[in-house]
Parts: C-alpha cells; structure tokens; sequence
C-alpha cells in the first residue's frame, strides 16, 4: 500500500497539487478496511485522510437486505459508476426528468447486482 500511495503522490507532484489537496484523500473500496490505513495515508500523502463510505441516500431499495449489503466500503465504485452513468446519461441527452424517475433506473439495475 506504501507503494501505491508513493505513485499517487508522484501523480499529485506531476500536476503541482502534492499535499495541497483542500480535502485531502478520501479512502473508499475494500483495500479501506486494512488495518492503519488512513495513517499510511496521511504518512505518504502529507494530507488529512479519511474512509468513507458508498452515498446510498438518494436510492431504493426492495428490501432492507439489500440496503445493509450495499452499505459497505466494497460496493463505493459501483455506486459512484451507476450515480456517473446516470449523470452522463442524462446529460448526452439533456433529458430533464424528476429524479424519482432516475432513483428508479438505477434501483432497476442494482437489483442485477445484489442478491
């Protein structure tokens, strides 16, 4: 993990932005879960670092199951692509639908996903 974070801070270095990031590093994904994480983090990046978890507020669920199983650092990138593709989708067509249309696509499609 040492070795990710130092690619990372090279990346920031390349674009001027090493240890200068406002909010610092957000951790997501299962890799988040490792024990002293968030102190490797701050070590290697010289920046505040956080672990946060997937935001599920806008969507439905068919059970409460499904909720709890969605809930959780593992499933943070594919809740941030359904929201992006949602966003991009909306957006190459300059649809301008409620949101609660929306929230259902992407309800409809999660189902796919979870058992």
């Amino acid at each position: 993990m040492a070795e990710i974070f130092e690619f990372i801070n090279n990346e920031l270095k390349l674009i001027g932005k090493a240890g200068q990031l406002p909010v610092g590093a957000v951790l997501t994904g299962g890799s988040a879960k490792m024990s002293g994480i968030v102190d490797l983090a701050k070590d290697e990046l010289k920046l505040p670092a956080e672990i946060a978890l997937p935001g599920i507020e806008e969507m439905e669920f068919y059970s409460n199951n499904a909720r709890d199983s969605v809930e959780n650092l593992e499933f943070s990138a594919a809740v941030g692509l359904l929201f992006w593709a949602k966003d991009q989708h909306l957006k190459e067509n300059k649809w301008h639908i409620p949101d609660k249309f929306s929230i259902n696509k992407i309800k409809n499609i999660w189902r796919y996903f979870v058992p």
